[in-house]
């Protein structure tokens, strides 16, 4: 069984899970690669979604 969550940046369907905070949060390919790219350029800021 495949199991589509809803991304929880954009909502679009999405198969990708991140574990955050101990939370398996769904985001889709295209916001993952945004928020990585903003924790690349900001290192020391914590991640907001």
């Amino acid at each position: 069984m495949v199991y589509m969550a809803i991304c929880v940046v954009c909502g679009k369907q999405t198969l990708k899970t991140f574990n955050i905070n101990l939370k398996r949060v769904p985001i889709c390919e295209s916001c993952a690669v945004t928020i990585a790219i903003q924790q690349l350029k900001n290192p020391d800021r914590k991640r907001a979604i």
